[in-house]
């Protein structure tokens, strides 16, 4: 834990300066450095104050102003100055402090015309410096700047409501994602670009689609996840995976603690050997507990504290013995384990879950989940072989291939959702589109008389607004239209699936 600063006596109203509080401003180091002066009124040689913009600009600004309007600067100005190492450290030529900020002049001189009580000017802002803005806003604790951005932000879901809905979607505000949102259901379809999607993650992109699609429960919130986090699929849960076995613990040395409150007794040379930064770690804790900082009353051996749950930190013990012949069968918790591999330097694991992630993601099992965490991952391969099992399944579509007269379904969601880049799931979207497009040119070429969207309607995956369909599915509503209805041209069936086979291997997800 970091210990605060010592505090030194000063003056009555003095002011603190922001390295004191950790909260991420600068003090100006030396009277030298100087900014080009703000407008009216952030030019008055009176303001006690100066707040110094990313760009130097110098807003002469009054503390009281600060105060009323910022509880954030009320507590900074609350706290008393350190003494300064030389007269001019800290000050402009005249005595009045100077503190950096991280914006640059145009965001602040539009939070303080806010807050000043002057007359404000309208002006023209693009959405991008409205956003930067809302930040500001928020990190200051500027009650009224958040307001009256809150109001323009609203104007603009109607005039650009896309945009608008990234921007809200980034700042965290329900209200303005779904005025955003409901003026996007305006339109049909739903055009999503790469460029729309900074900082929004795939959960968001996918509650959007599900709203503009008419899909949304009557309770629907566009910022949080759905009560229930279970990974979608069939995926096998690790309840019988035993835990870091007793034939371990003779001769431990080493106690290592899960966050939950578990202890595992272990032996510092296999985990030193493992991974560098272990025996790092254990070097930091072994010398503590020798010298006597850790009490060893309360523990016959020094003890290392994970961040990792006990099931995840019990397998990585474990690969730090030796290779586990089955590692859990869940997407979650395989996560979790190459996550903390990554994070702990254990390159033999890593390889290990990578293998094992890749076996399974053939297998088709939990494919989205599989999918998000690969490409997250950069494992391109088994990203591609996870996203053709996602074929199999519904995601929400609005795009050019969806038939209207598909009937619909639940469309597949996973928790990784929450913390994958949207451009990772809509190229997924993409990939389906395609596959759909391309698939049903080939039924269109080969005159079968069956239509496309009847096989879908038939088809025993139900898929969702035609967009995910198997070719075993396929073929089960083919024959079954040919014997009980009598389409023609049947004997086209063969080939036309044929070539749907050979286009699945044909498309490629960009990664």
């Amino acid at each position: 834990m970091t210990t605060p600063a010592p505090q030194t006596s000063s003056p009555p109203g003095s002011l603190v300066w922001p390295s004191q509080l950790g909260l991420g401003l600068t003090e100006t180091s030396s009277m030298t450095s100087t900014g080009k002066t703000a407008p009216a009124p952030f030019d008055k040689v009176g303001a006690d104050i100066i707040l110094r913009t990313s760009d130097t600009v110098d807003f002469h600004v009054y503390s009281h102003v600060l105060i009323l309007a910022s509880p954030f600067f009320e507590t900074m100005l609350s706290l008393p100055q350190p003494s300064l190492s030389s007269p001019g450290d800290a000050q402009t030529a005249d005595n009045r402090p100077v503190i950096d900020v991280s914006e640059n002049s145009d965001t602040l001189e539009t939070l303080l015309r806010i807050c000043y009580p002057i007359e404000r000017q309208e002006s023209v802002r693009s959405l991008a410096q409205m956003e930067a803005e809302w930040n500001a806003a928020v990190k200051y604790d500027m009650a009224m700047p958040r307001a009256v951005l809150a109001k323009e932000l609203l104007k603009a879901a109607y005039t650009s409501p896309l945009a608008a809905w990234a921007v809200a979607c980034r700042v965290g505000s329900e209200p303005l994602v779904r005025c955003a949102a409901e003026n996007l259901k305006k339109t049909s379809p739903l055009i999503i670009t790469e460029g729309d999607l900074r900082g929004i993650t795939a959960a968001d992109l996918y509650r959007l689609r599900e709203f503009h699609s008419g899909r949304a429960p009557a309770v629907f919130h566009f910022l949080t996840p759905p009560n229930s986090t279970t990974v979608t699929g069939h995926g096998i849960h690790i309840s019988g995976l035993p835990l870091f076995p007793e034939r371990f613990v003779c001769f431990a040395d080493l106690i290592c603690r899960s966050s939950d409150g578990y202890e595992f007794k272990v032996h510092r040379g296999f985990l030193s050997t493992a991974s560098a930064m272990l025996y790092t770690r254990i070097q930091l804790v072994l010398s503590d507990w020798k010298s006597g900082k850790k009490n060893r009353k309360i523990s016959t051996h020094p003890v290392l504290e994970f961040d990792e749950d006990r099931i995840t930190l019990s397998v990585l013990l474990m690969m730090c013995y030796q290779p586990l012949s089955e590692l859990p069968k869940n997407a979650t918790t395989l996560y979790n384990i190459i996550v903390a591999a990554k994070k702990y330097e254990l390159d033999g694991v890593c390889k290990a879950v990578q293998t094992q992630w890749g076996e399974w993601a053939t297998r088709g099992v939990d494919a989205l989940s599989f999918y998000l965490v690969a490409a997250r991952l950069e494992w391109k391969e088994i990203a591609q072989v996870a996203a053709a099992h996602t074929l199999s399944d519904p995601l929400p579509s609005s795009g050019p291939h969806a038939p209207s007269s598909i009937p619909t379904s639940n469309p597949l969601y996973s928790p990784f959702m929450e913390s994958t880049p949207a451009l990772v799931y809509l190229r997924l979207i993409q990939y389906h589109e395609a596959y759909l497009g391309a698939t049903q040119e080939i039924f269109r070429r080969s005159s079968c008389q069956y239509s496309f969207a009847k096989v879908l309607q038939n088809a025993t995956l139900s898929p969702h607004d035609g967009i995910s369909f198997t070719s075993s599915a396929v073929v089960e509503s083919y024959q079954q239209g040919s014997q009980n209805y009598g389409y023609r041209n049947g004997q086209n069936l063969g080939e036309a699936l044929d070539e749907v086979e050979k286009k699945i291997g044909e498309l490629k997800v960009t990664l």
